[in-house]
């Protein structure tokens, strides 16, 4: 038997409760797919910030070099945001509070620099 991946036991997870509420409709179904996209861009983007840090070297239009903020923190951030919207959507706004943990750190990373 093959494990199944963490993205998966998301997605059953979500269309799991979307049943138990008997809400498990074309258009929720269509909203649990656009929350995996959302994930997968949200993993993407911590790749990002694990690869690069959480401060990047950059140029500006004069040719200087500037230390700026990774974009892809402030990505993730809006991504997030996304996600719960879809999960209120959805009536599961209070499913898992991971995610609004996920924000709050990434929130406080911001504010220590």
């Amino acid at each position: 038997m093959v494990k199944a991946t963490r993205r998966e036991e998301i997605k059953s997870a979500l269309i799991c409760q979307l049943k138990g509420m008997n809400r498990d409709n074309l258009h929720n179904s269509d909203l649990v797919e656009d929350y995996m996209s959302f994930w997968d861009d949200k993993v993407t983007l911590r790749k990002d910030v694990v690869k690069r840090g959480r401060k990047v070297s950059k140029y500006d239009s004069r040719g200087q070099k500037q230390t700026v903020n990774n974009e892809s923190i402030d990505q993730i951030i809006k991504v997030n945001a996304q996600m719960l919207a879809i999960l209120k959507t959805l009536g599961l706004d209070d499913v898992d509070n991971a995610e609004e943990e996920d924000e709050s750190k990434l929130k406080k990373m911001m504010s220590d620099e």
